[in-house]
């Protein structure tokens, strides 16, 4: 509440936590904050949180994304897959997933998400986790050897058949992967801001 900020409220209740966090052998706190909101970003500061690292995040109406036309091979192929399938080829991934884009995250509600898959021929070499009634898309990602023909493409043009929201939202992929920007900026899905992802050892 208004009111009352301003009086190291949230220094109090972090302090208050840290010893039932360590009983629960808790190591470390990760939190993630809109780098515009420094009020918030200046108390975690104080608190003695320390940047890990920057993330972009964004968010795209569905009727402004748009893709160019590719000629692919016929061998490539987007079929349902499962959680498990996903797990199996994180190796795909340029960056460590944010904490709530985890495969531990996505595990504890993986009823709530559609796992897709690109296959050429038989072999998987791609797949996206979107959550329909969100619109997040929590991970996409391409082998490197079967990158620059469109079968990331395919991927989001799958998911967005099946999105129920009206936006698309990629949320915290690493500021320093370029493959994945450059991709999202391709489509016209370009950042919409930054957040900080802040960590303070306990």
């Amino acid at each position: 509440m208004k009111e009352y900020r301003g009086r190291n409220l949230a220094s109090a209740i972090f302090d208050y936590s840290i010893p039932y966090l360590k009983a629960a052998g808790i190591q470390q706190y990760l939190l993630e904050v809109l780098q515009h909101n420094t009020n918030a970003v200046n108390v975690y500061r104080k608190i003695g949180f320390e940047v890990n690292r920057e993330l972009y995040y964004f968010i795209r109406e569905n009727e402004e994304i748009t893709f160019k036309n590719h000629n692919l091979a016929a061998q490539y192929a987007i079929r349902k897959i499962t959680f498990e399938n996903c797990c199996e080829s994180y190796s795909f991934c340029d960056f460590y997933p944010s904490w709530q884009n985890s495969f531990q995250s996505i595990a504890r509600n993986s009823e709530h998400f559609l796992f897709f898959g690109a296959f050429n021929t038989n072999e998987l070499i791609g797949y996206c986790i979107l959550e329909p009634a969100s619109g997040d898309i929590t991970q996409i990602a391409v082998d490197t050897r079967h990158r620059r023909k469109g079968v990331a493409t395919m991927l989001l043009v799958e998911a967005l058949k099946f999105n129920r929201h009206d936006s698309l939202k990629i949320v915290n992929t690493d500021v320093g992967c370029d493959s994945i920007t450059h991709f999202l900026e391709s489509v016209n899905i370009p950042p919409t801001g930054k957040q900080f992802e802040m960590i303070k050892k306990l």
